[in-house]
């Protein structure tokens, strides 16, 4: 069949890029969610991809306001309808931070901050908190490990945001390349090449010395026989 030059069919967008988790069809499927709960899950996904925050999470009215110029969704109560789906299936999450609301993925990075919010340990950016963001254009540091060490856990995630406030971004980027190098993908071995650093000094790669390699091998074997640092 040939194509119908009529028809527009999508349009390019090459300054947008929207990543759905693995697992995206086949959950959405299986939960018969409505279309109307589809379309808000796919806004809350867009609406991720165009926020300038780190963080996975997103001003309830934001995506209420994208349902409504997106999908013309401009009736309250089936927007609440739809997101009232989407909490109740584990889609979205939603948490309260001094009385305004914030949508999460229910993702594993979703679920850490969601912990971390609970539990005091993170405050969004917009709310003027002391939390340091991100450098632009660079992962945040759940990503980070998600991409390199594996999957965040409550314990894990305050063990990052506790990391975070502590070192510089490019030391802990820098550890986690450390580990992955040796193939030591645990994140006791990244703290332990950070305080490496913070102790003796952070060396350029080309300026380690035979000594300094052998130390983080010496850590490398120490993490593979499970001892404490």
């Amino acid at each position: 069949m040939r194509p119908d030059p009529s028809v527009s069919g999508f349009e390019h967008n090459p300054d947008l890029s929207i990543s759905l988790p693995a697992d995206f069809l086949p959950l959405a499927f299986k939960s018969a969610l409505s279309k109307e709960a589809l379309g808000i899950l796919l806004s809350a996904f867009t609406e991720l991809a165009l926020q300038p925050s780190p963080a996975d999470l997103i001003p309830l009215e934001a995506l209420r306001e994208q349902a409504r110029a997106n999908l013309g969704m401009n009736d309250p109560e089936t927007f609440d309808h739809g997101l009232e789906e989407l909490t109740r299936n584990g889609f979205v999450l939603l948490s309260q931070v001094n009385g305004k609301a914030y949508i999460l993925p229910g993702t594993p990075a979703g679920r850490a901050l969601a912990y971390a919010i609970s539990e005091k340990q993170f405050i969004p950016a917009d709310l003027n908190q002391a939390d340091r963001p991100a450098e632009p254009g660079r992962p945040d540091i759940f990503r980070l490990h998600e991409e390199n060490i594996g999957p965040l856990t409550p314990i894990i995630t305050e063990a990052l945001l506790q990391d975070q406030a502590e070192y510089p971004y490019d030391w802990i980027e820098d550890a986690v390349r450390e580990a992955v190098l040796n193939n030591a993908r645990s994140w006791k071995y990244v703290q332990a090449v950070l305080r490496n650093w913070k102790k003796k000094g952070r060396k350029a790669v080309n300026e380690k010395k035979p000594s300094d390699l052998e130390e983080f091998r010496k850590l490398y074997q120490e993490q593979k026989r499970g001892k404490r640092e």
